[in-house]
């Protein structure tokens, strides 16, 4: 098993890693880096104007909005929730041409203690688009060979864990639910 310190230092240096979250297996990489966050829309066949979720440790970690980001997140916090909001200061890298980012806030675990050493990470399930996501590592692994710079496993997902739930706050401050 990798060590919370080699993992770091992997992310750091701009490496993707298949990781189980809260939810499911996700292919992981700092926010912050354009390069490896291309590379990840090339390995999962993305369509590019679709932004990836950005995993936080802290509100303060958003781009825009962190009071309404925590608000919500502790209205939903019954559940691994994605919350959609404005986030204009974003790259548009992340952002992919809109105007809003998805974050989940990370609040506890290994994720979060990465997060603290690492800041934010984009995150999407560990699966090229249109194919089921990873349950295993080995099935993430059928997926993307030696593409991923390193695999952790976390055993298998059970059956009932779904992806994240994902809200949107729209401009009028209704929220609506995407999945």
């Amino acid at each position: 098993m990798v060590g919370h310190d080699s993992l770091v230092a992997n992310l750091r240096s701009g490496a993707v890693v298949v990781l189980r979250t809260e939810t499911l297996y996700g292919i992981l990489a700092r926010a912050g880096d354009k390069e490896t966050v291309e590379r990840i829309y090339a390995l999962k066949g993305r369509t590019a104007t679709k932004p990836f979720i950005v995993l936080i440790s802290r509100p303060e970690q958003a781009y825009d909005n962190a009071n309404l980001l925590e608000q919500y997140a502790a209205l939903y916090s019954d559940y691994p929730t994605s919350i959609i909001i404005e986030a204009p200061s974003a790259p548009d890298y992340l952002r992919r041409g809109g105007t809003n980012l998805a974050y989940r806030l990370e609040t506890n675990g290994l994720l979060h203690d990465i997060i603290e050493r690492t800041g934010p990470l984009v995150a999407p399930s560990a699966n090229p688009e249109g194919q089921p996501p990873a349950k295993t590592v080995a099935e993430a692994r059928a997926y993307f060979g030696d593409a991923i710079d390193l695999y952790i496993d976390g055993g298998t997902v059970p059956a009932h864990v779904q992806a994240s739930r994902i809200m949107r706050v729209n401009q009028d401050g209704t929220v609506e639910r995407l999945r």
